[in-house]
């Protein structure tokens, strides 16, 4: 048996970063209109079912 696409995109696993490397949510804040001038960043890498979570908070 082996896992599927799904399981792996919910779970913690190594095998996620590797299989969905883009599988993330990246956020930033900007300074202006000026592209490339950050005030802050932040790349959330966990499992799918928290990322929305994780977004939600950074932009709260």
């Amino acid at each position: 048996m082996f896992p599927t696409n799904a399981f792996l995109l919910l779970s913690n696993d190594e095998i996620r970063n590797v299989r969905f490397p883009y599988a993330k949510i990246e956020c930033a804040r900007f300074k202006g209109t000026i592209p490339g001038d950050f005030i802050d960043q932040k790349s959330i890498n966990e499992p799918i079912s928290f990322q929305a979570e994780e977004a939600y908070k950074f932009c709260s």
